[in-house]
C-alpha cells in the first residue's frame, strides 16, 4: 500500500508479524520521496543477535 504524504509533517503506524531467519528476508515501512532521498525503516536478522530494528539512508549522489 502506498500513500501520498500532502504535509509538511505527518505520522506513520503500523503493525507487523515478522520472523525473520536469514539476513536477506526484511520487512518495514519506507518514505520515499526520490532514488536518492528516502528512509526505511525494517525488521531484519542479524546472526547473533536475531531479529532486529534497523533504519537505513542511503548516502545520495556525489
Amino acid at each position: 500500500m502506498t500513500s501520498r504524504q500532502q504535509a509538511f509533517c505527518c505520522e506513520a503506524e503500523t503493525e507487523i508479524e515478522f520472523n525473520p531467519e536469514h539476513f536477506q528476508q526484511m520487512a518495514g515501512l519506507i518514505l520515499y520521496y526520490d532514488t536518492d532521498d528516502y528512509v526505511y525503516l525494517r525488521i531484519t536478522h542479524l546472526e547473533g543477535m536475531g531479529r532486529v530494528l534497523g533504519i537505513w539512508k542511503p548516502a545520495g549522489p556525489d
